[in-house]
């Protein structure tokens, strides 16, 4: 990454990651991380300390960003430029934003995204030829303020993260993209997670589940416990 593109990159996820809202945790990994069962393991603990919760899929959470949010993900016979895929992503974002996360918040719950900004950076902007500017544009447009206070990301090795995905059955069109493609985003979390350790808590995704779940869940008892998530 040249120095003009990381400061641009520094730049936005600065604003990102400030004046955050304080009820919103993103769970980010590649697929085949443990995201769901991490998503359940801390929920799970979050009621256990009587924090109402919900969970909010991005991109997705609604029929009508389901339905973008599968479009994405299908089979085409012909080539998904990366500015679509932003476009796509960011009206995603931005139903699911405004039907169901901000009215969540409103009634005073604890949200729980799985996935995130930080999947859309990785997947459509990290080493391509997009730029930073339009992407915090969409993002920012998108997100209406509901940024995640802290975000977990469970990194786990591409090749390890495929043969989780086989296993669940027929693998996406993101899925099937060159290893090559799937270990940029990788690198592309990585970069976030590098820039900014007080708001990105790295889980190494790798181990036995047992072990990876063993992590989170005390992660989330130290959260509920200490009311990281209170106004």
């Amino acid at each position: 990454m040249t120095s003009f593109k990381k400061n641009r990159l520094l730049s936005v996820i600065k604003y990102l990651t400030k004046n955050v809202n304080s009820k919103v945790l993103s769970i980010w990994g590649l697929d085949g991380a443990s995201k769901s069962t991490s998503i359940t393991t801390i929920k799970k603990e979050f009621e256990n300390f009587h924090i109402p919760t919900e969970v909010v899929r991005k991109p997705g959470g609604t029929p009508f960003s389901e339905a973008l949010r599968g479009i994405h993900k299908q089979k085409w016979d012909e080539p998904v430029h990366t500015f679509t895929e932003l476009m796509l992503m960011g009206a995603s974002f931005k139903q699911s934003t405004l039907n169901r996360t901000l009215p969540l918040l409103q009634e005073g719950k604890t949200i729980i995204e799985d996935r995130g900004w930080g999947c859309t950076y990785a997947y459509q902007i990290h080493e391509r030829e997009l730029d930073m500017v339009l992407f915090s544009q969409v993002i920012n447009q998108s997100l209406e303020g509901a940024k995640p206070r802290f975000i977990l990301f469970l990194d786990v090795d591409p090749e390890i993260g495929l043969e989780r995905a086989r296993g669940r059955g027929v693998l996406d069109r993101l899925e099937l993209e060159s290893i090559e493609n799937i270990y940029r985003r990788q690198r592309g979390y990585r970069a976030l997670a590098e820039y900014f350790p007080e708001n990105i808590i790295t889980i190494d995704a790798n181990r036995d589940i047992k072990r990876v779940q063993d992590d989170v869940k005390d992660w989330a008892h130290f959260a509920a416990k200490e009311s990281l998530f209170n106004p």
